[in-house]
């Protein structure tokens, strides 16, 4: 039985103001999709094709024509609701090749819009929750005919009614197999921070147990895999593909100081060297662990600092000090562990002034690359629901939109003291003080290592003159 594994396209993706494309500032490879891939290529049942249109830049077109030469008899379809016109499109040329395929969808907007999307697509079920061994359970029940109504995670509409199961939720992330990468383009994938060409994406754990009002992930049980089946699947990714860095892309990689130092012992024990990054939590770091980090390879940390100003980290429940924030990126700069620094304007209740204060704080922390974003208030976080509850909005705009994808949707913002425009050019503003300045461009071109990189670097600065002037 022919499976196809599809990761939308991107070309209607839903931003809020922003200078650069978000493939400017990297692309990876879907890991969601890879486990799922390895888990069926396990049973040998199954032919499996994965399509990852946003990495490959391909469209509906070729993604139809690949379709139907390969004839699946079931399609996997991951989601996202800032993509989900595009997962439209998908759909829609589907229906119109007629074809009898089993379809499901899984992913982020299926947590937050089961229901809506049963309603709105073309899809025969969703799942909720992790969705490797429930897909797999639902692809060998279609294959030996045997109902799969019953399977955990699956939702679905029955006689006008929407049935769900219990979210499935693997108990062990160490059963399930290493991502299947050679069904991705290995080639494509890069960082914008990185001088590695040789670089993936891993994840050594699934959720955070953290409130931060902006985020709309609904998985908040925080689990681990061990120290050696993390370290096992970097030797596998070293050996088989030459793959030389990587970057940790769990939501929280450092809540467990005694883990992160188990899994640098591991790497030590590596009979080759790689490099690391890892998005971290400020309050769960300290110098110890900053330098134990740093022997082992990792020479990056992404931090989601968000705001300059006190009040803007409590209004988001950052539960973090800005005291706590220089300490600790003056620590990595004291141990040369470069710092990639988040930041978002726009918040509620945030002012002019408290703008300019956390454009100021970035510059005094010193961060090696930065981030600027638009807060955009998502489905599914606290900051949207209160705009609901205080009536900042006249309707559900993300529920219509869920009902209703269209190209073009506007996402909301904030209201605030500043219009959007003004949003927008105190943004663009930023990023041409930080990335334009001549002591930022002097450390990068000593970075430099080959002509790629070389190249990289100025189609992002060529990009960033275009857009921020």
């Amino acid at each position: 039985m022919n499976i196809l594994l599809i990761n939308p396209s991107v070309n209607h993706e839903i931003r809020g103001p922003h200078p650069l494309k978000a493939k400017d500032m990297g692309q990876f490879p879907h890991l969601g999709l890879m486990y799922i891939s390895a888990v069926l290529n396990k049973t040998q049942e199954f032919s499996i094709k994965l399509i990852d249109m946003a990495l490959e830049e391909i469209d509906t077109t070729k993604l139809m024509d690949i379709i139907c030469q390969f004839k699946p008899e079931v399609i996997g379809i991951t989601s996202y609701t800032d993509c989900l016109y595009d997962i439209k499109l998908i759909l829609k040329s589907l229906q119109d090749m007629t074809l009898e395929t089993f379809i499901c969808m899984g992913g982020p907007h299926v947590e937050i819009y089961p229901e809506e999307t049963l309603r709105t697509f073309p899809v025969n079920c969703i799942i909720k929750g992790d969705g490797e061994l429930a897909f797999n359970e639902l692809c060998k029940n279609i294959k030996h005919q045997i109902p799969w109504q019953n399977i955990n995670g699956i939702g679905y509409i029955q006689k006008g009614n929407y049935i769900q199961n219990k979210p499935w939720q693997i108990t062990s992330l160490d059963d399930l197999p290493f991502p299947e990468r050679e069904q991705s383009s290995l080639k494509k994938v890069q960082s914008a921070v990185s001088t590695n060409y040789n670089i993936t994406s891993i994840c050594s754990s699934r959720g955070c147990p953290f409130p931060c009002t902006f985020c709309n992930s609904p998985y908040k049980k925080y689990r681990l895999r061990s120290a050696e089946n993390v370290v096992s699947e970097i030797k596998f990714c070293y050996k088989k593909y030459n793959i030389q860095e990587f970057f940790f892309f769990d939501d929280l990689f450092n809540l467990n100081k005694n883990r992160v130092i188990d899994i640098c012992n591991e790497i030590d024990k590596l009979d080759f060297s790689i490099n690391w990054s890892f998005r971290g939590r400020i309050s769960a770091l300290d110098e110890e662990t900053i330098i134990r980090s740093k022997k082992s390879g990792c020479n990056r940390i992404h931090f989601g600092i968000e705001a300059g100003t006190q009040k803007m980290l409590n209004c988001y429940k950052k539960n973090i000090t800005l005291n706590e924030i220089s300490y600790i990126c003056n620590l990595c700069q004291k141990h040369k562990v470069e710092v990639v620094a988040n930041f978002m304007i726009g918040g509620p209740h945030e002012t002019y002034a408290d703008i300019k204060e956390t454009f100021k704080f970035a510059s005094e922390i010193k961060p090696d690359f930065i981030e600027f974003h638009v807060l955009i208030p998502y489905p599914y976080t606290e900051i949207y629901r209160n705009m609901i509850a205080n009536k900042e909005l006249a309707t559900d705009v993300w529920k219509e939109f869920a009902l209703n994808p269209v190209p073009n949707f506007t996402p909301p913002l904030i209201p605030t003291t500043l219009p959007e425009k003004e949003l927008f050019t105190l943004l663009n503003k930023a990023y041409r003080n930080f990335y334009l300045n001549f002591w930022f461009i002097f450390k990068q071109l000593k970075k430099i290592k080959s002509f790629n990189i070389l190249k990289k670097y100025i189609y992002l600065a060529c990009r960033l003159l275009k857009v921020t002037t």
